[in-house]
């Protein structure tokens, strides 16, 4: 299907265009974005989920931010982040939302304003 189709709406126009009645008996949505449900995990009880199944199930945050700007920061940069304090990039341009990346892993999510990098959210994944 196309983006944004509208089954029930299509179902009504079909059934209309044959000058019958129609109706959605079951509607299951598979994919948002480049989330699919054949990677979903059901969960029934934690017991029955190991650490290598959700690490084989799970999307690594990195592909999920792929579309999005990502600076790599300096140590002196990723001390700052992490104590919350505002550091300088070098990059011109302003950008309403990037994140940060320190030695490969996700450090922070934010903005740049004239150079300055101001975080909306600092992550404890070192």
């Amino acid at each position: 299907m196309l983006k944004r189709t509208y089954i029930r709406t299509l179902t009504e126009d079909l059934a209309l265009s044959l000058q019958s009645l129609g109706f959605v008996l079951e509607l299951r949505r598979t994919q948002v974005g480049i989330f699919k449900a054949e990677n979903a995990i059901k969960i029934k009880s934690s017991d029955e989920i190991t650490k290598n199944f959700i690490e084989k199930k799970s999307i690594k945050i990195e592909a999920i931010l792929d579309d999005i700007l990502v600076l790599d920061a300096t140590d002196d940069q990723a001390q700052r982040i992490k104590y919350g304090q505002k550091c300088v990039f070098d990059y011109e341009e302003d950008v309403s939302f990037l994140w940060v990346r320190y030695n490969g892993t996700l450090l922070a999510i934010g903005s740049l304003n004239k150079s300055c990098f101001n975080s909306l959210r600092v992550f404890n994944l070192l």
